[in-house]
């Protein structure tokens, strides 16, 4: 609880600053050669952030499909389901995984079988995640996730 109040404070100053920020540009106070620098650094580390986030997410689909060859079990095959079609109900997903030949379980227990993808998915991006930093403490892990805007999908993961 402590960590979420700290983490909220800072993304208000953060917010506050940017505002500022933008209405010194516009009254014309402040250094023009520093806001020009700090315009053409942000996009590179956008885009750099952006391909890093679909590098660790096409990875985590890879191998929970690798996953799901190994077992049998069709997490895979289920959850990419969910994702391609987040409109359908429950019911006329199982009928969508049916006419393609995918053997899950119905009704509730489909519902935990969902769940259980989502967590192992969740679990295959927060390893990729620990593996590509030097010294991986929770505190680090936990913003880099935040930063590539993972957080919500691993924090299951993280938690369990």
């Amino acid at each position: 609880r402590f960590r979420s109040l700290i983490k909220t404070a800072l993304y208000h100053l953060i917010i506050d600053f940017h505002r500022r920020t933008r209405r010194d540009r516009k009254l014309g106070t402040g250094s023009a050669l520093e806001h020009v620098a700090a315009e053409e650094i942000q996009p590179v580390a956008d885009s750099f952030s952006l391909a890093w986030r679909e590098s660790l997410l096409q990875s985590a689909w890879t191998r929970l499909e690798q996953l799901q060859d190994q077992t049998g079990k069709p997490y895979f095959d289920v959850l990419r389901a969910r994702v391609d079609h987040p409109e359908m109900t429950t019911s006329q997903l199982l009928k969508h995984l049916a006419d393609q030949n995918i053997v899950v379980p119905g009704g509730s227990a489909f519902r935990v079988f969902l769940h259980r993808a989502r967590r192992r998915f969740a679990a295959l991006m927060l390893e990729q995640v620990t593996h590509s930093m030097e010294n991986p403490t929770e505190e680090a892990i936990e913003l880099e996730l935040i930063e590539l805007g993972l957080h919500h999908f691993c924090k299951p993961a993280a938690d369990g």
